[in-house]
């Protein structure tokens, strides 16, 4: 077997530490097929097909984006730049790794000098079948069934026994029948503005990592959701849900069909004599690919977007593209604004600042790690500002904060930094905010929604707003409004992997259709999974007693 004996104890050494699976009858079937005992040209030939599927099958244990998704994806890749290219590279291997396996082959190619080592790599190979066992034997309980998970308090009658396809079908059969309804009938005769902060790669996990989960943006939220869940790792998708939440959450594949009628927050809100209005801090990066022709074609957000005038270019994207001021812009906007503010509008401002691959312009060899903690505390610092100075305006705007998706930045035993292609909670679990600023408003007890929600809690909240004004001077506290909130089941999805809460357990579909428990990736998740579990019933609120201003689910 010679040197192939090293990659196979390599790969088993790194599949026992977590870092990669092992996919025992492939790595067998490759063991054996090394060992024919062929010579001359055959020889030859067997070890370019044993080197081509040596490859193959790393990448394939390695926990990887499936190679169609890379197909999928070329047209992106193909516009990073090579500083980009060489820090991804970095993040699968790092000078660290390359010594390590260097010592490692150094003190293989010493025993094989004493051990027959290919005896050793195919007994090892042979025994990892033996692993579910002997820990099945160790801890009897460390694999709940599907049932187990469901369960816990919270789950409806009827789906204890159901399999995990058929409860994610009950929950977007129970989704399927929310709507909030914007009615301009109800609307109050005092107008306020509506800001939407569309925030790129921003999650819980990525604030607790750098310690900035208690920074002043957050801690001053009026309506705080600690556990919303974006449902996506990706802008697109993420855009099309916020678009769509006055709707219970659709399947991945329906965001890209026309929307049902009632469906679409800007329709409603135009139709409510909001002006729709679009801006970005950024223009046709490849990094936004069909992001505003799905806007306006799929989310109905029917607006120019809005020039970027002479706000400084702070960054560059992966492919070189500029990204501008979020303060400058932010402020221009809010210039015009005190020019022009007769009619209401409705703004959807995004934000790709904390993208991967983004490189500051005064520091553009620096890697898009390095520079994330900086670009982080630049854009919570800007938006507080922006906070700010509609708090003193006399113009009266409701501001809806949400991330699209997390960063990834902490990274797991699953997928590298950066990496989001599985929608674990650590990238799903974000925090939103909703600000009541301007015109004297009165002071308000803040409230903090604990329990899991999504986009259509956004929308019943504008729902109640517009029918309660929450700037009159009679208005009532904002645990009125946050009373009987809807709650909604954690599932995220990412083309074809599902990520779902079960009871005391977050599961996992991978793009073969099998499921499995999510044992990492949680984030800030672990905790609240000691929390009741959401029911699948359309009708399951969040409740805000009287006595206690955080908000639990409905039992």
């Amino acid at each position: 077997m010679g040197w192939w004996a090293f990659y196979f104890l390599t790969k088993l050494a790194a599949f026992a530490s977590g870092s990669i699976g092992f996919h025992w009858r492939l790595n067998l079937a490759l063991a054996l097929f090394v060992l024919l005992p062929l010579q001359g040209a055959r020889r030859w030939v067997q070890q370019i097909i044993a080197v081509a599927a040596g490859i193959a099958l790393l990448y394939h244990d390695a926990h990887l984006p499936p190679v169609s998704r890379v197909f999928g994806q070329l047209g992106v890749l193909a516009d990073f730049d090579l500083t980009y290219m060489l820090e991804l590279a970095g993040r699968f291997i790092g000078p660290l790794d390359i010594m390590l396996i260097a010592v490692l082959a150094l003190g293989y190619w010493l025993l094989s000098a004493k051990l027959r080592m290919s005896s050793f790599a195919l007994l090892g190979i042979l025994l990892v079948p033996t692993i579910p066992m002997v820990t099945t034997l160790l801890q009897p309980t460390t694999a709940p069934t599907m049932a187990q998970a469901g369960s816990s308090a919270g789950e409806i009658a009827g789906t204890v026994n159901q399999s995990p396809e058929a409860q994610l079908e009950a929950f977007y059969q129970a989704e399927s029948q929310r709507r909030a309804t914007l009615n301009p009938a109800t609307r109050q005769a005092q107008p306020f503005d509506v800001v939407f902060l569309h925030i790129c790669s921003m999650a819980w996990d990525d604030l607790d990592l750098y310690g900035m989960a208690n920074h002043p943006l957050l801690q001053r939220r009026d309506i705080g959701f600690e556990a919303f869940n974006t449902a996506a790792t990706y802008s697109g998708p993420a855009s099309l849900r916020l678009m769509r939440a006055t709707c219970g959450q659709p399947p991945h594949d329906a965001l890209y069909s026309p929307a049902d009628d009632g469906c679409l927050l800007f329709e409603q809100l135009e139709a409510n004599g909001f002006r729709p209005q679009l801006m970005t801090n950024w223009g046709d990066s490849a990094a936004a690919h069909d992001f505003i022709p799905n806007l306006r074609k799929l989310g109905g957000l029917d607006a120019p977007q809005r020039p970027f005038g002479d706000a400084p270019v702070t960054m560059r994207t992966y492919d070189g593209e500029a990204l501008y001021s979020d303060d400058a812009l932010l402020d221009a906007w809010r210039a015009d604004r005190r020019q022009n503010p007769d009619q209401a509008v409705a703004l959807y401002y995004d934000t790709t600042s904390l993208h991967d691959g983004n490189r500051l312009v005064e520091q553009p060899r620096a890697s898009s790690i390095a520079t994330y903690p900086d670009r982080m505390r630049r854009l919570l610092d800007d938006l507080n500002a922006f906070i700010d100075a509609l708090a003193t305006a006399d113009r009266r705007t409701v501001v809806i904060m949400v991330p699209e998706h997390g960063g990834a930045m902490r990274g797991d035993a699953l997928q590298i930094r950066g990496l989001r292609e599985l929608p674990t909670p650590a990238t799903t679990l974000a925090p939103v905010g909703i600000y009541l600023l301007g015109g004297d408003a009165p002071p308000r007890e803040p409230v903090r929604v604990t329990s899991p929600t999504s986009y259509f809690a956004l929308g019943t909240l504008l729902e109640r707003f517009l029918a309660e004004d929450p700037f009159a001077d009679d208005a009532p506290p904002l645990s009125r409004y946050t009373e009987n909130l809807p709650a909604t089941r954690p599932v995220s999805v990412n083309e074809g992997v599902v990520i779902m809460r079960a009871g005391d357990h977050y599961w996992r579909r991978d793009v073969n259709g099998n499921w499995s428990v999510l044992e990492t990736g949680l984030g800030r998740a672990a905790e609240l999974l000691n929390q009741p579990a959401v029911p699948l019933s359309p009708t399951a609120t969040v409740t805000s007693p009287d006595t206690d201003r955080s908000v639990a689910a409905a039992p």
